[in-house]
């Protein structure tokens, strides 16, 4: 019984800096400019949609 409650513990050791660094912390300024560049890249996105969809030609589906 302790012998399998010290491998838990290891295992744990082991593996928890791996799970750390899979989801690495962020600071809300961080979000935040994750936020505005996603924001931007949308903007980006939609703005050449209607460049497209106002050239002469077959419309969009």
């Amino acid at each position: 019984m302790l012998r399998s409650s010290y491998r838990a513990v290891v295992a744990g050791l082991v593996l928890l800096p791996l799970l750390a660094s899979a989801a690495p912390f962020t600071s809300p300024g961080d979000r935040d400019l994750i936020r505005d560049r996603q924001q931007r890249l949308l903007d980006e996105q939609r703005k050449r949609l209607e460049e497209l969809q106002q050239l002469p030609g077959k419309g969009a589906p």
